[in-house]
């Protein structure tokens, strides 16, 4: 008995050997066929790419077609999610954790094992159908709609004199054309019938050879056409100041084969408005007695981009309906825009222009639709977000834009104000993921983030409710995120340590956190290429300048778990404990660094960085950032000899492009040491400088790329600032914050400023004219004073060829506010005036300085400090009011820089 029964259990134990070793077999077979397996997919991705190209660029496509492209699309984005999968678990790991993670390698070997099987269905599916063949021959005989036959459609009857707003635009294109020379354009054409292309092109080429010409040649598209145009239609040699005038949309196409190129603006608000309402049968004074009219009538000419063809296709409709109807109108506009037959022109015509973008800009075009509408975009925001999602691809020397088309499935999602997430979605296939506006509680109400797997761009830069941290830990755990962007609604104090393991991300924006540290682990995401951490520094909590009380109320934060406090005010509290505590009770904005952030070797943005509180190893290891595009310090604080190590770092900077120093930590302003030992970054376009100077270091006036300057509590002397800031060639816009500005006068002298465009002068305490001299700033479009009181007045704004508007913003107060109202009249650019408040809180009158009714209204004087006054005074007395100030230009500053 006992042998019988030993011979069953050497049987069974034998079978399970047997079995264990079959599998373990099949198993090596599996996992050592994965690597064959993938270059084998890798390859077919690139067909299936080179297919969905070809597929997408044909106007004529038959349903065979459709079905099997958007399976090849669908199939595409799931051998993408699996190559991700193995570079994330399998390609990027040591042996020993490889060992360790079988279990994952084993499914994602069985993964790929099936997507092989699929790509081989689909290409036998293709032998059935002959498919391949088949879209070749589609394309031969695709033809394209004539843009002529719909541009004549959109404006046939419109005549010369119902153009609005292009007077100035004749003027400038006919002093480009213009030869000086005497003999007229030739009229050899005139009455001939040519048939032959060769024939065309002998007679032009004899009869043009020696004489003055003028074509136009209307809405060229591309540089095949033009090439082919001017190889036979041109003589070569022709030097009669002939002159030959090409339109085209292409601005590429425009910047290579013209020597100048005009670029056409869209029309002026007024202009846009007079063009509609002329189209409408309508006058402006209808409108100006009808306010819900004006409302309406400038929603419409936006919604237009102020564009002629547009507003004249739109007015004709409008012209057939009450005013009453016109928002309604407005209201239904993409279903209008889809099935009336009056738009049919205008939707043929946006089609022609999607139609002609290449295929790798189509998916970047069609992106936009996940924003809300009429949202305004940032250009940074939109970029990383187009490379997040494989749409930009860098290579070397380059940038190239990615092959791809919008989807079948669902792999995008956008909450617009939606309260709870979609019941059925399969969440484990979403690429990218927005929530715009209000909506819900918080984020577990909205999406469901731990079966987000795929998830490659999370965009929370516009959320109402609150991100807590625990959102943040969970959020750090999608290990294929590449994009990662939350707003201001947050209260995150930490990154956590799994932070490291997010290897694919390249853009981190956290525009306002409660963090004062990075941790080490930064330093191995080696793909980020946009690092934003700035904290806020304003406490809500704590008072900082009153310590024993601040540590009381750290003692007593047990009370926040009572059920008095709502759950934001709670994490918010904790949010700044652990700020407090953190950073020592500091109250900058920057974050400090860690050891290690050098090996970024890919870092194009970095803000923004703590000095004081950062090591000298770390400050040191900045300079190694050799692809460093934008940086942006707080040196608040900051000792000479770290000063001196950052300076030393950002020489080695040579693609830095964009430098923001901050020494301003609340109201104390403190002292930019050492920037005169800096030698000039020549490369810089974006300067932001807020702290004591007195005077500008020399290299600023060597910075001939310069565009952009912001300056703050600088309290720059009159004498050399202007001469300095006036010779930039290139500088486009100004930007003189609070104190910027000790001087009494700020003139712009002739010659100066040739490319400025817009000035923002707001609270120059001693400021009191703004002059403007014949020849100064030409191309100066906008300016903008908040917070001023010019007892001399603005003086000569007649001076300005190009100023289209003024703005006086709160608290400003301008002597002889008529006159410049009448200057404003009679300027022939026809700029707007723009108040901030009711007309008499601006109008100093024609008082002398120091009128004791009008001082009623302003600032203290120096000699009335502390008594009341009418409007806030940004004053250490008022700490909490100047916080909020500089947190909100901050704020402003970002904008600008990335707009």
């Amino acid at each position: 008995m006992a042998e019988t029964v030993l011979s069953m259990a050497r049987s069974v134990v034998g079978s399970a050997i047997s079995k264990a070793a079959s599998a373990a077999a099949d198993e090596t077979s599996l996992l050592l066929g994965v690597e064959k397996d993938i270059w084998y997919i890798k390859d077919e991705l690139k067909t299936m790419h080179a297919f969905l190209r070809a597929a997408e660029v044909m106007k004529k496509k038959d349903d065979l077609l459709k079905v099997w492209a958007e399976r090849i699309r669908d199939l595409s984005y799931d051998i993408e999610d699996s190559l991700d999968e193995f570079k994330v678990h399998i390609e990027s790991q040591t042996l020993f954790r490889q060992l360790l993670k079988l279990r994952e390698r084993h499914w994602i070997a069985i993964r790929i094992h099936n997507l092989k099987s699929r790509v081989e269905e689909v290409s036998s599916r293709n032998t059935r159908y002959n498919l391949v063949k088949h879209i070749s021959s589609i394309i031969e005989d695709d033809t394209e709609p004539c843009a002529e036959d719909i541009r004549n459609q959109l404006v046939h009857n419109v005549d010369e004199t119902e153009l609005v707003g292009f007077s100035d635009s004749k003027e400038r294109l006919l002093d480009m054309i213009d030869a000086n020379a005497n003999d007229g354009p030739t009229k050899g054409l005139q009455g001939k019938v040519v048939v032959q292309v060769h024939h065309l092109s002998e007679f032009l080429v004899k009869e043009l050879k020696d004489k003055r010409y003028f074509v136009v040649l209307d809405d060229l598209w591309s540089l095949d056409a033009w090439n082919w145009i001017n190889g036979i239609a041109f003589p070569k040699n022709n030097m009669k100041g002939s002159r030959i005038i090409i339109t085209t949309r292409n601005v590429g196409l425009a910047d290579t084969i013209a020597s100048r190129v005009y670029h056409l603006e869209l029309l002026q608000m007024n202009d846009a408005i007079t063009l509609l309402l002329r189209k409408t049968n309508k006058k402006h004074e209808d409108m100006e007695s009808n306010k819900n009219m004006q409302k309406i009538v400038e929603r419409i000419v936006n919604k237009c981009g102020r564009l002629p063809l547009a507003i004249l296709t739109i007015g004709a409709v409008l012209a057939t309906k009450h005013v009453s109807d016109w928002e309604k109108f407005y209201e239904q506009l993409p279903s209008e825009l889809e099935n009336n037959p009056s738009l049919d022109a205008l939707r043929r015509m946006v089609t022609l222009g999607y139609n002609h973008l290449p295929s790798h800009l189509k998916p970047c075009f069609l992106y936009l639709s996940i924003f809300p509408e009429d949202f305004e975009i940032q250009r940074n925001r939109l970029v990383n977000r187009w490379i997040a999602e494989g749409f930009v691809r860098a290579k070397v020397g380059m940038a190239t834009k990615d092959v791809g088309e919008m989807h079948g499935n669902t792999r995008h999602i956008a909450f617009h104000g939606t309260k709870s997430c979609k019941i059925g979605f399969d969440w484990s296939i979403i690429r990218s993921l927005a929530i715009f506006g209000d909506g819900p509680k918080n984020l577990a109400h909205t999406v469901c983030l731990d079966q987000l797997r795929m998830l490659r761009v999370l965009d929370l830069e516009n959320v109402v409710f609150l991100i807590t941290q625990k959102d943040f830990n969970n959020i750090v755990l999608l290990r294929h995120l590449k994009y990662l962007s939350i707003g201001r609604s947050s209260c995150i104090y930490s990154l956590p340590r799994s932070i490291g393991k997010l290897q694919g991300l390249q853009t981190l924006n956290m525009p306002s956190t409660y963090m004062a540290t990075l941790p080490t682990e930064i330093s191995e995401l080696q793909c980020l290429h946009t690092l934003r951490c700035i904290r806020e520094y304003v406490y809500d909590s704590f008072n900082l300048n009153q310590p024993l009380k601040c540590l009381t109320n750290a003692i007593c934060m047990p009370k926040i778990f009572t059920p008095l406090v709502n759950r934001d005010d709670r994490a918010k509290q904790i949010a700044e404990l652990h700020m407090a505590t953190k950073s020592c009770w500091s109250e900058s904005s920057g974050v400090k660094v860690p050891k290690g952030i050098g090996k970024l070797g890919d870092l194009q943005i970095l803000e923004h960085v703590d000095i004081r509180r950062t090591s000298s190893t770390a400050i040191n290891e900045l300079g190694q950032l050799s692809k460093l595009r934008k940086l942006s310090v707080t040196t608040a604080r900051c000792t000479k000899e770290k000063y001196k190590i950052f300076y030393a770092a950002i020489q080695k900077l040579f693609s830095l492009q964009s430098l923001c120093v901050d020494a301003v930590e609340n109201s104390d302003s403190g002292t930019l040491e050492c920037l005169d030992s800096v030698s000039s970054p020549l490369l810089l376009r974006t300067i932001g400088l807020y702290g004591y100077l007195e005077e500008l270091p020399e290299w600023i006036e060597q910075l001939t790329h310069l565009v952009k300057l912001y300056l703050l509590n600088n309290k720059l002397k009159e004498s050399k600032t202007m001469m300095i800031l006036g010779t930039l060639p290139n500088l486009t816009l100004l930007y003189l914050y609070v104190h910027a500005y000790t001087g009494v006068k700020l003139v712009f002298e002739t010659g100066a400023f040739p490319n400025l465009r817009t000035l923002f002068i707001q609270r120059q305490d001693q400021l009191r004219e703004l002059r403007f001299e014949d020849d100064s700033s030409p191309r100066l479009e906008k300016l903008e004073i908040s917070r001023c009181r010019l007892e001399s007045g603005i003086i000569g704004i007649i001076h300005l060829p190009r100023l289209k508007e003024i703005s006086l913003d709160y608290g400003t107060k301008v002597a002889r506010l008529g006159q410049l109202e009448g200057e404003v009249a009679a300027h022939p650019n026809r700029p707007v005036l723009r108040m901030g408040d009711d007309r008499s809180e601006h109008d100093l009158g024609n008082e002398a300085e120091g009128s004791a009714i009008e001082v009623e209204a302003t600032e203290p004087l120096p000699e009335q400090e502390g008594e009341s006054s009418q409007v806030i005074s940004l004053t250490t007395n008022d700490r909490r009011t100047e916080i909020k100030f500089i947190a909100l230009l901050r704020g402003t500053r970002d904008h600008e820089s990335d707009a």
